[in-house]
Parts: structure tokens; sequence; C-alpha cells
């Protein structure tokens, strides 16, 4: 199983312009499999603060319709042309950049971009491998966007326990079997905390956990969140 963590990015506000060529306009169209042609991109908004996000690659939203990124909101795998492409990210109806910039992307890759933050607009890119788990068995993986906030991810499935603690913001898939599993995430920071929740996996299908914060404004406390995303 191949995984690479490209890159995390810390960013404020942008107000960055950059020199670019102009690239052939890019089809934004729904994951189906990214052939020799194309790469795929995905994208996940943990950010706790803010107006809803707009993607957008080579001028053409990623999110389109109907789809918004809002905090825990979740754009599933589009088609893109691979080569470099110009990648911006705002808030929606801004017009202000969060992140201009462009990326080489290459055909047949699976790139999913995961926003948070709390006080700052943050991001990871990770490039994924998403082979079919083998029949009777599914895979999961843990994406942590809780900053600067370690956790501890148990987990009961029947008589089997488990206890282990991710040493980066986002996992590799671990392949499951299938039946229900009860999961106690300790957040070990200064802030500490905890999530409860479950999963039932299906045969042969892929989840990614997204574990995120949300401000609340009136308070000005964070809460811990949790998305569960299948493939």
């Amino acid at each position: 199983m191949k995984f690479t963590q490209l890159k995390v990015v810390i960013i404020s506000i942008l107000s960055l312009t950059f020199l670019f060529s102009s690239c052939a306009k890019s089809d934004m169209n729904n994951f189906d499999n990214p052939t020799d042609g194309f790469a795929a991109v995905s994208a996940f908004n943990g950010m706790g603060y803010g107006a809803p996000l707009e993607m957008m690659i080579d001028q053409k939203m990623v999110n389109s319709g109907d789809e918004r990124l809002t905090s825990g909101g979740y754009i599933g795998f589009k088609t893109v042309f691979p080569g470099s492409r110009k990648v911006e990210i705002r808030f929606a109806g801004g017009s202000s950049y969060l992140v201009q910039e462009q990326v080489d992307f290459k055909s047949k890759n699976f790139y999913s971009y995961f926003f948070y933050g709390l006080k700052e607009f943050k991001y990871l890119v990770s490039v994924d491998d998403l082979s079919v788990p083998r029949p009777g068995m599914a895979k999961v993986r843990i994406v942590n966007l809780i900053e600067n906030q370690p956790v501890v991810v148990n987990s009961v499935q029947g008589n089997s326990q488990s206890r282990f603690t991710p040493k980066v913001e986002v996992t590799n898939f671990m392949n499951i079997p299938l039946g229900k599993i009860k999961y106690d995430i300790q957040i070990t920071g200064t802030h500490g905390g905890s999530l409860s929740f479950e999963l039932d996996p299906s045969d042969k299908k892929l989840y990614t956990i997204c574990l995120y914060a949300v401000m609340d404004e009136a308070s000005k406390t964070s809460t811990w969140k949790h998305k569960i995303i299948q493939f």
C-alpha cells in the first residue's frame, strides 16, 4: 500500500499573484476511474470558521451546482486533465484567494485535499491508493485535522480490541474485516476531549474518518467533530 503526503501549507489571507502560462480548459466530471488521460481530485472542508469554500482548477469550479463545501462538507472525486493546473481556493463569494498555485497533476493519480484550521487557513494534500479491498474486507484510514492535538484511536469490533496513535495527519488505509466497529477517539493535547461513534463497513468499501474542530463563535470554544467518507 503506497501513500504519499505531499505537504502542509499554513496560510493566513493571501493577496499574492502568480505568473503562469495558459492551459487548456479542464472539464470537471464526476469520478468513475481516472484513465491514462485523467487524474482525479476530491476535497473535504474541516475548517472551523468562515463561509463555505470554493475550489477552482483552471478557473473551473470543482464544487459546482448545489455542491457546497461548508464545514464538514465533502466533494467526491472529479476528473481533471493531468499537467500543470492552476488551483485556487477562496471563501464563497469572496474576492481574495486563500490559495493560488500551479499544481502538476499526474495521470491516474487520486488527489485528496483536506482543508482545516480554527484561526487560519491550512490544508493537506495526499495522493491515495484506492485499490479495492478483497471480498469480505473493507479499508479505513484516519485523518486528524484537529490542530496540535494528537489523538489515540481505540476501537472494538466483536471480541477484538485495538489501540493506536497515528504518527501522521493522514494514515494509510488499513484492512479491516466486516462487522460493526465502535470507535472511541481520545484527543490528548492541551484541549483534550473525546469522540465516540460507530462504523458498520460494507464489503470491499474504503472509508476515510476525518476528525476536525469547529469554533463556537458565541462561547469561543472549540467542539470536536467527525465525518465518515465512503468510497
